[in-house]
């Protein structure tokens, strides 16, 4: 899956997806500290789906679905890098990668949702 990491995601996460054979472009890399809205501009230019910690994506009023190609955002209770990367293979591993495209996809211990449903 091609997928943008936010500056919020430990680089130990995305060499783990990386590893599991996602393709994986992270902002702490490119252009740290820039704006969420250039975030998104970023992950449009190459149809990236957007992970990140921050609960600002998941505001389907201030960034709309039509706005990006996809969010993940990760909502999980203990969210040491390890457990982020462990969780987030497995659910991509799981789910189609259509699933994602186009849409909000919060990422929990115990599951998936996704909005719109």
């Amino acid at each position: 899956m091609r997928l943008l990491a936010d500056e919020n995601v430990a680089p130990m996460v995305v060499e783990k997806l990386r590893g599991a054979g996602h393709d994986v472009h992270s902002i702490r890399d490119m252009t740290p500290g820039v704006s969420d809205d250039v975030v998104i501009r970023l992950a449009r230019q190459d149809r990236r789906i957007i992970v990140t910690h921050d609960r600002d994506f998941g505001n389907v009023i201030r960034y709309p679905i039509q706005k990006h190609v996809g969010v993940i955002l990760l909502r999980l209770r203990k969210p040491l890098p390890e457990i982020v990367a462990k969780t987030l293979i497995f659910f991509l591993s799981e789910i189609p990668a259509t699933k994602f495209q186009d849409r909000l996809a919060i990422v929990g211990e115990n599951g998936v949702r996704f909005f719109p449903a």
